[in-house]
Parts: C-alpha cells; structure tokens; sequence
C-alpha cells in the first residue's frame, strides 16, 4: 500500500523581466558530465532547476510545491523538491517542468546566495563563491526603447544603504539617469532612464552607488550636476568651436548644422553664379538708360546673343519713336514723298506732263504750279 503524500504549496513570486537579460553563468552539476547555463537572478526567491537535468538517483521531496506567480499571466506550480551538490554546497532546488519560460537550464535566486554565502559582483562581471570567481557567460543587459523615459532596475553596489541619492549621470551616449532618490530593494532599485536616442540600444544594466541622505547636501548636490552638465557639454563645445573657426567667412551662406564641406561649395558656387547674373542685368539696364537708341539685341554676353526681355523691347520702341520725332529730315522727307506722290497721281489724271529727271527733285519743283506748291507745304 503507498504511502500518502501531505503537500505543502507556497505562494512564491517569481519577478523575470522580460525588458532585460540578467547575467549567467556556466555550471557543471556533480551528476552530469555537461556544463548547464543557470541565471542569476537574486529578485528570484527560490532556485530553480528543469526535470530533464534531474538524476534518477537523487531523491524528490514530491511534498514540497510552490505555485510560483509572475511567470505568466495564470500560476505555475513545481512539480518538488531535490538536493544537489553544487560548488562543494548541497543546495535545495525546485523542479520544474521542461518547457518552463526561460532558455537556461535553472535560476540561481535569493536562496542560492544564503545558502552558500556567495555574492554577485555586478561591476567586475562574475560570481564570488566558497572563494573562487566565476566570470559571467553573458552580461547582464536591458533594452532601452528610443527617444523616451523608460523605467528599468540598476544593480547598487552598496546594499547596506537602504534609502540614499543616485546623482545624475550618462551611462553610454545618449542614455541618462539619476538625480533622484533611490530604495533599495535586494541589491537593486528601479530608475527613469532616459534616451535621446532615434534607436533602441541594448545596455549592460549599470552598477550604481547610493549616497547616503545624511551626509548630502543642496549644494554638494548641485555642484554635482553642475560638473555633469560641464563634462556633456565639453564635447559639444569644442564641435561648435571647430566649426565656427573653419566657417568664419561662409556664416551668412549657410546655417552651422548643415557643415558637410561639398554641402558648402554647392552653396557658394550658387550665390557666385547669382551674383554674376545680378551684376549682367544692372550692366544691360544701365546701358538701355544710356543709349535710349541702341538695340537691345546686340547685347553681347560671352560672345553669345541674348533674346531681349519684354522690357527691353519696350525701352527699343520708345527710343525710335522718340527718333522720328525728334528729327525734322525725316518728317519732311515723308511729308514731300507723301505729297508728291499724290501730286504725281492727279498730274497723271490731267494729262499733264512733268519734266522730273532722277537725282533733280529742284527742277521737278520749279514745274509746279504754285497751288500745287501750296499744297506739297
């Protein structure tokens, strides 16, 4: 007859962020000839390891369940308890099944460090236990969305400070955090980071330290962001500072963000060519005012013609009408043409005949009577 089984379940919750990677490492279990990858995750409570990694020969506590919340949207409960060897430590871990939501093998938590009085060094990347120095397989990272304020964990180097000030400061270009007061929560705490970023970026979770509230002050404060905003701004500075030495005579061409060098000599050859061709339209205005007769035609350019504008038409006919005005020879030599030829068409209806010999029009006149001399003036 079998034995029953009392199960004992505890509610334990399981925090994974699925925003970061947290750190692992590579772990040869004392009943497998194969390194296993765990992670390492002190907001995880229990460890937790796969069936498929448990040896027949180890013995299950089936009694001792946890229904473990945060993984998914409903609980998941283990399926027990085992002991394995690990780093010269016998360490309780929880079985759980092989499709359990995580790619590695288990989860070293918060009990795998009391268990064995091992730490985490975040800052230098490795595991401190029974002394030796595991470095990290992977580092511990989050992805940071673009152009926003994004609320992450950063790991404190000093957990012995419960509450203290995180000054501000940049973690890589374009990502920044801090100014603002910190609580520590098992090793770690939640912060506003920022991006001015037009990406996301994958950052290593950076390791900060608290200052503790007693020994700050407002101006020790201050003069801290003061020094930040200097050592950002340095850089900026000198850009400009470049820039301004390099474009002194070009500052009325083009604006300092656009300082690409062919950017610049398409602008210059533009205002040149502009220039050229404002200085040729005074030239042709000037020499219409001038010369109110000349053709505006002829107005050579290079040794090519140019078409004349409907201005310059206008200005040509307003100068040869003002010719014929202003020259007497040419109104009486049409009012005498005019006159004589009418004269010569009523002769010709008289049947009167003229002695008119070419290149002598003074001879023709003295033939005319005086009415028609009359008439001709």
């Amino acid at each position: 007859m079998s034995q029953r089984i009392e199960l004992e379940i505890r509610p334990v919750t399981v925090n994974l962020d699925r925003h970061s990677h947290v750190p692992t490492i590579q772990v040869k279990l004392n009943n497998q000839n194969r390194n296993a990858t765990f992670m390492l995750d002190t907001g995880s409570g229990p460890n937790i390891i796969k069936e498929n990694l448990i040896s027949d020969k180890l013995k299950i506590d089936y009694g001792n369940i946890l229904r473990l919340n945060g993984i998914n949207d409903y609980p998941v409960y283990t399926l027990g308890r085992v002991i394995i060897p690990l780093f010269i430590k016998q360490v309780i871990f929880h079985i759980v099944s092989k499709d359990f939501p995580i790619s590695q093998a288990g989860i070293l938590g918060n009990d795998f460090f009391k268990q064995t009085n091992s730490r985490i060094d975040y800052a230098e990347g490795h595991l401190e236990i029974s002394g030796e120095r595991i470095s990290f397989s992977t580092p511990e990272t989050i992805t940071v969305p673009p152009q926003g304020e994004s609320l992450f964990f950063v790991r404190i180097s000093n957990p012995e400070i419960e509450v203290g000030y995180v000054p501000r400061m940049k973690v890589v270009h374009g990502i920044y955090l801090g100014d603002t007061v910190a609580t520590n929560e098992d090793g770690k705490t939640y912060l506003n980071i920022i991006s001015t970023l037009s990406e996301p970026i994958e950052v290593q979770v950076p390791t900060i330290q608290l200052l503790p509230l007693s020994e700050m002050q407002v101006g020790n404060i201050e003069k801290n962001n003061e020094e930040w905003q200097t050592v950002e701004m340095s850089r900026d500075s000198e850009v400009k500072k470049i820039y301004d030495e390099e474009n002194h005579d070009s500052n009325d061409l083009c604006h300092q963000d656009f300082i690409d060098e062919k950017f610049l000599e398409d602008k210059i050859q533009k205002k040149i060519k502009k220039r050229e061709k404002n200085k040729i339209k005074i030239t042709q205005e000037k020499d219409a005012k001038t010369s109110p007769g000349k053709n505006l035609n002829e107005i050579n350019d290079g040794g090519n013609f140019q078409t004349p504008s409907k201005e310059e038409k206008y200005i040509n006919l307003i100068a040869q009408e003002k010719d014929a005005r202003t020259s007497p020879g040419n109104i009486i030599n049409k009012e005498v043409n005019l006159q004589a030829s009418q004269k010569k068409s009523k002769i010709s209806k008289n049947s009167t005949p003229i002695n008119h010999k070419k290149g002598n029009f003074q001879t023709s006149l003295r033939d005319l009577t005086s009415s028609d001399l009359k008439m001709i003036l």
